[in-house]
């Protein structure tokens, strides 16, 4: 994990233990989601706590919505998310086109 924000994480994320940075440069974020936490938020306010909420209220600069990809509840994995709208438009053309495989 990033020094500089592993501190940032232990004292603002609410599920700091729950998932982890494995990569971050100034366009994308990668995480190992856990199962059992959000992905993206859902409906409702009790549901707005997700890896996609809270990267981009604890990342500076982050878009509002970064998430490309969601990963369901229930599933861990490897999210990217895009900290730059054009980091997101590229990456949302590459799944679209068939450049990304998920792994089974």
């Amino acid at each position: 994990m990033i020094d500089w924000l592993s501190k940032r994480l232990d004292q603002s994320f609410s599920h700091q233990n729950l998932w982890t940075i494995i990569y971050q440069d100034e366009h994308i974020v990668v995480v190992d989601k856990p199962s059992g936490f959000l992905s993206v938020p859902g409906r409702g306010i009790e549901k707005i706590d997700s890896v996609a909420h809270q990267i981009s209220t604890n990342i500076p600069g982050c878009i509002d919505q970064p998430a490309v990809h969601r990963l369901d509840m229930d599933t861990s994995g490897i999210l990217v998310l895009a900290l730059t709208k054009d980091a997101h438009r590229n990456l949302g053309q590459c799944d679209r086109y068939g450049r990304v495989e998920a792994a089974a």
